[in-house]
């Protein structure tokens, strides 16, 4: 089965929500739903989620949003010169450079990376410097009709001979074709910059 990663993107790209640098909203954002909670402006501080591991530092300034399914939260995303105060879906603000990271279960049992990305996703080319630190990776790209082009990393966390991971994580940029170039070397230096610390898996 290919593509888990494709479902997060999704969530991310449609319906992902903002919160601290921690795994849970703000206090006073109880009960609120994600899509409104205040971004988090990055100033180089580290967002955090503990349930996969994950440590990232997104670029000063980005608008930082969580990555959430409805049951909890994935990781992190961040807009790049976004000026919004709300965390609204990224589909309704499209011309905003997108970052993001998150962990997942390896529900789908994927054995290899490629594994988790869409068939169509096109390998990538160019593809020096963009991998998950300390885990085997893969890149590719997805260039939609408007324009958006999406380059995708995954990467399995390590497993002993003959067992299946148990955690997938996965990376990407979305952006233009204008600044796409630009936008992969603030890429590349967001992901040389992650902490991935998959936890021991539960009853291993």
């Amino acid at each position: 089965m290919r593509g888990a990663v494709a479902g997060l993107l999704g969530l991310a790209l449609l319906t992902a929500g903002c919160g601290a640098a921690q795994d849970n909203p703000p206090d006073d954002q109880a009960g609120t739903p994600p899509h409104l909670w205040p971004v988090e402006v990055s100033t180089g501080q580290r967002f955090t989620n503990e349930e996969f591991g994950i440590s990232a530092v997104f670029p000063n300034g980005a608008a930082v949003c969580v990555v959430e399914t409805g049951t909890h939260h994935h990781g992190y995303y961040g807009r790049l010169g976004y000026q919004g105060r709300l965390c609204s879906p990224s589909k309704d603000t499209p011309q905003f450079p997108v970052l993001a990271v998150n962990g997942d279960y390896n529900a789908a049992e994927s054995r290899t990376a490629r594994e988790l990305l869409p068939d169509d996703c096109i390998p990538e080319e160019d593809a020096g410097g963009l991998a998950l630190p300390g885990l085997a990776s893969v890149a590719c790209r997805q260039v939609e009709a408007d324009g958006r082009v999406t380059i995708l990393v995954a990467g399995l966390s390590k497993a002993a001979a003959g067992e299946i991971p148990s955690f997938s994580y996965s990376a990407w940029l979305s952006t233009s074709v204008a600044t796409l170039e630009a936008d992969k070397a603030v890429f590349r230096r967001f992901l040389d910059g992650l902490v991935l610390t998959p936890p021991a898996p539960q009853g291993g």
